[in-house]
């Protein structure tokens, strides 16, 4: 699935040439959203007009890839004319959470357009001082239809029906270090080594070119001991209602994927975390490759992050994000 970044993407690649950089990220200084390919022109635009109506609500975004994150600020009334200007834009859905933050803005928009792209999550700060929740008005919304999107009936339904797990993966991810990488592939478990140190000067492009015929990479992992930090390349993690591994269906994991709201593209844990492992992750690639991940610990002589994985068939439809 292509997806556009409304209004934010292309000064940000305009000025991004580096070839392995796989995930796109950056700052709105206004509000933008990421859409599929094929999406109703109509209902972005109805989509967009409520986003940017209030210019002076609007407290700072950003994205990652095709994730954005949008921070609002004001009153109760300012709230209830947005989520009532959301519910008028027939064939999307509305998901409202609340989550209270003293210092952060009174609501936030979380958009994932690699997940459903007719679903705008709205978190509303109950700390926040502008907001009196006995003033707050949810409005009633209907949800999507494919002749209302303009997307395809499959990426309107739970396109997962069928899907299953792949065979469950042990692997060690090297740790690596600056010069000296070390990058990982969920599909194939396979380790790319980049570089041999500080004295390294090779820009490596005959290697990345071999990495990206090969299917790019998807995470590189740093650490030692004591923690470790495990780093998405355009892959996305989250932990927001995950399933038991033995208990967890294909199903269920795409599910909670395109419902989650609490998304990060990296993983870690210092000493006083580690005892807590093992955990458990959902992850999605770049290039579409969806599955649950399990952090066992810290290999051997620290020589790496010991996980395992299990990924779903067949391999969710996404592509590559680029601008407007």
């Amino acid at each position: 699935m292509k997806v556009h970044l409304a209004l934010a993407l292309s000064a940000f690649l305009a000025a991004t040439s580096v070839p392995q950089v796989r995930a796109l990220a950056g700052d709105l200084d206004r509000p933008g959203l990421a859409f599929p390919e094929g999406f109703s022109p109509d209902l972005r635009e109805r989509i967009m007009s409520v986003l940017t109506a209030a210019p002076e609500t609007y407290a700072g975004g950003h994205f990652v890839n095709a994730l954005t994150t949008l921070r609002y600020a004001g009153d109760t009334a300012a709230l209830n004319r947005f989520l009532a200007g959301l519910a008028g834009c027939p064939g999307m859905r509305l998901q409202v959470g609340f989550a209270a933050e003293p210092e952060a803005p009174a609501w936030t928009v979380i958009h994932n357009a690699w997940g459903d792209a007719t679903l705008v999550h709205v978190r509303i700060n109950p700390a926040a001082k502008d907001l009196k929740l006995a003033d707050l008005v949810i409005p009633e919304i209907a949800g999507p239809t494919p002749a209302s999107t303009g997307l395809p009936t499959s990426q309107t339904q739970n396109s997962a029906d069928k899907a299953t797990f792949g065979p469950t993966l042990e692997r060690v991810i090297p740790f690596g270090v600056p010069c000296a990488q070390k990058y990982f592939q969920f599909r194939t478990g396979k380790v790319f080594p980049i570089g041999d140190g500080p004295g390294d000067t090779s820009d490596h492009t005959e290697e990345w070119a071999a990495i990206e015929a090969a299917g790019g990479v998807d995470a590189e992992c740093f650490g030692g001991e004591k923690g470790f930090q495990l780093v998405g390349r355009g892959c996305l993690f989250t932990h927001d209602a995950v399933p038991e591994w033995e208990d967890a269906t294909a199903d269920t994991v795409m599910r909670k994927l395109r419902r989650a709201t609490w998304i990060t593209g990296v993983i870690e844990a210092g000493s006083g975390e580690m005892a807590r492992l093992p955990k458990t992750w959902l992850f999605r690639t770049f290039n579409g490759d969806c599955g649950m991940l399990q952090i066992c610990g810290i290999a051997g002589d620290a020589e790496g992050l010991k996980v395992r994985y299990k990924v779903v068939e067949p391999r969710a439809a996404v592509g590559p994000v680029k601008p407007q």
